[in-house]
């Protein structure tokens, strides 16, 4: 996701399951080349997904996460 008021890309993967944590750790891995990565867990997420990611939020999916790690990584 590129922002227009930076040069720099954003990516940000949010996940909770198991089958998550892959693309979660990838995301966090992704700090180079002007790409900032973000791997987000939910407050309700699998012990590997939480374990893979570089931030947990506090919220869960149905407390509306996806839309505090768009609000907090993105906007």
């Amino acid at each position: 996701l590129a922002n227009e008021s930076s040069d720099k890309t954003i990516a940000v993967v949010v996940g909770d399951g198991d089958k998550d944590a892959g693309m979660i750790a990838f995301a966090a891995s992704m700090n180079t080349d002007g790409i900032e990565g973000f791997g987000v867990a939910m407050g309700n997420a699998s012990f590997s997904s939480r374990n893979a990611a570089s931030v947990v939020l506090d919220e869960t999916n149905a407390d509306d996460g996806v839309a505090v790690a768009i609000e907090r990584f993105i906007l």
